[in-house]
């Protein structure tokens, strides 16, 4: 497929900004004997993008007077303003390019095993997943002289404006990739009886991620049970228990157990629910970093040390005792359908998170560590809770018409029980 940009270029100019993809997408299903299958999924993108190398080109279209002479003086070179000193024509046009290529491969090989021999509604599956990402960008960087007008008569004086200069392109290349590998087994059984329906099933999952760019793994590990019952399309009832292991946490506090139940009522047109649990978070504050129960520690300064050959800077102290920020999660609602086109629907929730990962304000400064080297902590606590409402109206007129609204309204209370911070939580 070709995308071409919004954005013209002068016609003699080297590229043309705009994409190309290419999509192949493979499916294959084998059948090995009666009880034995298999599966390979391939999806391979491939796609090849030219832009400018200045940034903010639509942003620079409202900083140019629609009045300003231009884009160019008689002898081609490229007015500015005072105000506007990379106009759009430059950016496109005498700023350079990117050529990016991009490679991007994901394939799913997985096996699935009727159990049925050994008994009715039990089967397993065993799958890998592999994703790759291939991406280089060859930049051409160049400078340009940059002119100014102003009424001389009849006519405009142009001036040359500082002290820019029509460059040659200079080429600069960067290459990157990030590669993941997933593997999944699952193992579960599903039986109906009569006006029951039971399923259980227990899964392990193992994640490994690499970005060259950093070259910091990503590693994750867990494991879950599920179990589920209903009765009659009246009763429903599920429950959940998951432990989960991540790279960010140090051994001892690196896996977390999350429980959570779910329940279902249903009464002619009118269905009652409510679930509660508890979910884990690993992603933390985005300046955290990796591997934040280590010290983050190098040779760029400090005290003089003899068998180092120089001296070491803390950046960071480590916390051991992190562990995964958590919220526990209460849900209470019903949805009601009127008249076969009306329908209602409300939720009352409750969050309260805990363990949030925030700065260290807490420790006396008398320990002579500074502010931006004390070692995060699980201090921040949240609470929020709220109600939403949802109508809906929905009506077949005829074969040819259906008219239809919908609309909710949402109230929602935050409150910030601790922030880590000593000033605001004394208030």
């Amino acid at each position: 497929t070709r995308q071409d940009s919004p954005y013209r270029t002068d016609h003699d100019y080297e590229y043309t900004y705009g994409l190309n993809r290419i999509q192949m997408r493979t499916n294959l299903d084998a059948k090995i004997n009666d009880y034995i299958s298999a599966f390979l999924n391939v999806d391979t993108r491939i796609s090849k993008r030219n832009s400018s190398n200045a940034g903010d080109i639509y942003a620079s279209i409202f900083s140019m007077k629609p009045t300003t002479y231009g884009p160019t003086t008689p002898n081609g070179g490229v007015l500015v303003t005072p105000e506007n000193l990379e106009p759009t024509y430059g950016r496109l046009n005498r700023s350079g390019y990117v050529k990016q290529n991009e490679v991007n491969t994901l394939a799913n090989l997985g096996i699935h095993f009727d159990l049925s021999a050994i008994t009715e509604g039990l089967s397993a599956t065993v799958e890998g997943v592999f994703h790759n990402n291939l991406y280089s960008n060859m930049r051409g960087n160049s400078g340009y002289a940059k002119w100014t007008s102003a009424p001389n008569g009849d006519d405009l004086l142009f001036t040359e404006y500082g002290t820019s200069k029509d460059e040659p392109i200079t080429l600069s290349k960067d290459v990157n990739s990030n590669y993941s590998t997933q593997f999944n087994a699952n193992i579960g059984y599903h039986k109906v009886l009569d006006r029951h329906r039971v399923g259980v099933n227990a899964i392990g999952s193992y994640y490994y991620a690499l970005n060259q760019a950093d070259n910091f793994p990503s590693l994750y590990i867990g494991g879950s049970a599920t179990g589920s019952y209903s009765y009659d399309e009246t009763f429903f009832l599920d429950v959940i228990a998951s432990t989960q292991g991540s790279y960010r946490l140090s051994p001892k506090n690196r896996f977390g157990f999350f429980p959570a139940a779910s329940f279902a009522w249903v009464i002619s047109s009118l269905k009652l629910r409510t679930s509660y649990g508890e979910v884990g978070y690993d992603g933390f504050a985005s300046d955290a970093g990796n591997y934040i129960y280590k010290d983050n520690i190098d040779r760029s300064g400090g005290m003089y040390i003899q068998n180092l050959g120089g001296g070491i800077n803390v950046f960071k102290y480590a916390n051991r005792n992190l562990t995964w920020e958590k919220s526990r999660i209460l849900n209470v609602g019903f949805d009601l359908e009127l008249m076969h086109y009306i329908t209602l629907s409300a939720n009352y929730f409750d969050d309260r998170r805990r363990d949030i990962l925030t700065p260290n304000d807490t420790d006396p400064i008398m320990t002579g560590i500074p502010i931006e080297a004390r070692p995060w902590k699980n201090m921040g606590k949240v609470h929020n809770q709220g109600v939403e409402f949802t109508a809906g109206f929905q009506k077949e007129i005829d074969r040819d018409w259906l008219v239809g609204a919908s609309g909710y309204v949402t109230y929602a209370k935050n409150k910030v029980l601790a922030t880590g911070n000593l000033d605001y939580d004394n208030t």
